[in-house]
């Protein structure tokens, strides 16, 4: 809670700063959940150093740990899956819950965490970045983002100079 605080949503950070920022918020939902929550994440390690808006996977971990693990007495398993592609990041996150049809959700309009990460990539990347949120293939749901490399305003040194 309180890196939540202390994170400029406007900022961004690498994706490993991201996941350790999101393995504080998973530790506190362990305790909670215990043996039925069960995370694996795979992880490239070029896609680790790409930049990424500020707390963009948690919202999603919620929706996964709300809708996919909470409401299933088992539990289930919530995968995070990263690997640079074209220079752009490509980010899977995945879930073992009943998945979209089963829960009847309006998505991706459905609730706020979702309508909040679609607007953020809206205003980090305008048209340049891909979601999508659908029903996996084995059941649970599957949420695919491809994100723009981030774009680095060249500094230009100039030389004076002097003497001669």
């Amino acid at each position: 809670m309180r890196h939540s605080l202390a994170s400029d949503p406007i900022k961004r950070v690498t994706l490993r700063e991201e996941l350790d920022a999101l393995n504080l918020y998973l530790s506190i939902e362990q305790a909670r959940f215990g043996d039925r929550l069960e995370v694996y994440f795979d992880i490239t390690s070029d896609a680790e150093m790409i930049k990424v808006p500020s707390l963009i996977l948690q919202p999603l971990v919620e929706n996964a740990i709300k809708y996919a693990i909470a409401p299933i007495e088992e539990g289930g398993k919530i995968s995070v899956h990263a690997i640079k592609e074209d220079e752009h990041l490509v980010l899977r996150l995945t879930d073992t819950g009943p998945g979209i049809k089963a829960t009847k959700k309006d998505i991706p309009t459905h609730g706020v965490g979702l309508q909040n990460t679609i607007n953020r990539l809206q205003t980090f990347y305008g048209d340049a970045y891909e979601f999508s949120i659908n029903d996996g293939v084995e059941g649970g749901t599957v949420i695919y983002m491809k994100i723009p490399p981030e774009k680095t305003t060249a500094t230009v040194v100039s030389e004076v100079l002097v003497g001669g």
